[in-house]
């Protein structure tokens, strides 16, 4: 190799190894872990009200985003989820894809369901990853992603249906979207 292009090289490892020192680890500027809106026990589906709790944080968020942010967003495969998916896909114009681990029940999350959702979230390699969960996800999984990959604090807060948690990985800060 030569030396120019060995350099490049490194210089690329050194940029790699800034920016993830910086960032905690974390590649991408932004999480957002937003919860289902409002839905009907029987149907399992979004009411209208749901639907519009979830169209006004999708264009709540869509305000944050930036021009030509790439986004991710992964929902449980549960149907007011994916309805609530479905709306955030129009407004964000952008596809969803689902994932089991993202499913959640009885108040806590499930052993070893927080490492799964974390390896999903080091997976990601856009600018910003929304996860379309349910009530545990919502309230665990900021506290969890703050304390083992960013190295700060965030409490583990209820999260209303038609809401989100909006983690800035950059400043380790979390804001509420609603």
């Amino acid at each position: 190799m030569g030396k120019r292009l060995t350099l490049l090289i490194f210089c690329f490892k050194l940029l790699f190894v800034i920016n993830t020192k910086n960032n905690g680890g974390v590649m991408f500027e932004k999480l957002i872990v937003a919860r289902h809106g409002d839905y009907e026990v029987n149907s399992g589906g979004l009411t209208e009200r749901g639907k519009k709790q979830v169209t006004d944080l999708a264009q709540r968020i869509a305000q944050e985003l930036k021009n030509g942010e790439r986004i991710r967003l992964i929902a449980s495969p549960v149907k007011r989820t994916k309805e609530s998916a479905d709306i955030f896909s129009t407004v964000l114009g952008i596809q969803y894809e689902e994932n089991i681990h993202l499913v959640s029940s009885d108040g806590e999350l499930d052993p070893g369901q927080g490492d799964e959702i974390l390896k999903i979230i080091n997976s990601c390699d856009h600018e910003c990853l929304i996860l379309m969960s349910h009530y545990e996800v919502a309230k665990y999984v900021p506290a969890i992603f703050g304390k083992e990959v960013l190295g700060t604090n965030f409490r583990n807060t209820v999260v209303g249906k038609g809401e989100a948690r909006f983690i800035d990985c950059q400043k380790k800060e979390e804001k509420f979207l609603y």
